[in-house]
């Protein structure tokens, strides 16, 4: 509650600190000692930086590498392996190393006989063997949630992320030239998660712009399909064999030939805005409508997103409206 309200009141760097948890820095501290990075102000020699989270914040904090490298003489981190490939194109003077993390509980038989060594230590859920002597011969380690503390100077950010243009250019004409890509939800579901999403049928206020549809939705149901194709008929643009949950140089291909991108906050849409692509994200609360700038459209942290905000909780479909008028007035670039 204090994080929030810290962001809402505008206070970013008193609630970015909120946001590094006390228990990940005594971890970090217990496994490098005085190497442990809190703060990132320091120029030093070596850096590793192990981000945290699911690939959403990864890509989102990505956008502060450039101001990290300024700090760092030579910069290192590990990332999710789908990110990899994405991650060493767009940031050729970091060194990334593919790093698994562990979500929650990790199932039985993790670290069994032919899966990838784990650190041997307290962050093994954070970091494979490899990553982790990487880090060890590095003069700083540092953790991903003390990242956005670097946006207080630089945001809103310019796109950061650069497509393979090989895939852009297969994928050049499965994409209509003016299409929205839509995703409404995440594919975690829980009462805490699902305040933040719209339901497929919330969608019915982007029928009227008349526009070619892409579905970004990788874990549509039948029945979000049906619905779909209902609203929007044949100008809905299915893409089920392509891999938009696993395969990131596919999903930034397509986000970039969209010409906008429209969903809630989720991985696709923090990758489309990170790629440059006009992108509104739908805020059905007042909970995350801190990332809306003063000017009442733009959002905090990319500087090709605009924020639709519901502040009505019984009319969610309020920032559906919201970013329908923006495509409309073309507000959205």
């Amino acid at each position: 509650m204090e994080y929030f309200a810290l962001l809402h009141l505008g206070r970013y760097f008193q609630a970015f600190s909120l946001y590094a948890h006390t228990v990940d820095a005594l971890r970090l501290r217990s496994e490098f000692g005085a190497k442990a990075d809190d703060s990132l102000s320091d120029s030093v020699e070596s850096r590793f930086l192990i981000p945290q989270n699911g690939p959403g914040d990864e890509i989102l904090h990505a956008a502060t590498y450039a101001q990290l490298s300024t700090k760092s003489e030579y910069l290192s981190a590990a990332c999710d392996p789908r990110l990899e490939s994405l991650f060493t194109r767009s940031f050729p003077n970091i060194k990334f190393v593919a790093s698994e993390r562990l979500a929650g509980r990790p199932g039985p038989g993790f670290l069994a006989p032919g899966r990838v060594p784990r650190a041997p230590n307290a962050l093994y859920d954070l970091l494979t063997a490899e990553a982790y002597e990487v880090a060890q011969s590095c003069q700083r380690v540092a953790l991903g949630r003390n990242l956005p503390r670097l946006s207080i100077d630089d945001s809103p950010y310019r796109p950061y992320l650069t497509p393979e243009p090989a895939t852009v250019e297969r994928l050049r004409p499965r994409i209509p030239s003016n299409a929205i890509g839509v995703v409404w939800r995440s594919e975690l579901a829980d009462p805490m998660r699902s305040i933040h999403y719209v339901g497929v049928r919330d969608l019915v206020d982007l029928v009227e712009l008349g526009r070619p549809m892409v579905n970004l939705q990788h874990d549509i149901s039948a029945t979000e399909r049906s619905d779909l194709g209902a609203m929007f008929g044949d100008r809905m643009v299915f893409l089920d064999d392509l891999d938009l949950r696993d395969d990131f140089e596919v999903m930034a291909a397509v986000a970039t030939l969209c010409e906008s991108v429209v969903g809630a906050g989720t991985t696709v849409l923090e990758l489309s805005a990170a790629v440059g692509t006009p992108t509104i994200a739908l805020q059905p609360n007042l909970i995350g409508s801190w990332r809306q700038r003063p000017n009442g459209v733009g959002d905090y942290w990319h500087g090709s997103m605009r924020v639709a905000v519901s502040d009505d909780i019984n009319d969610r479909r309020g920032c559906v409206r919201q970013a329908q008028s923006l495509l409309k007035s073309n507000r959205s670039v």
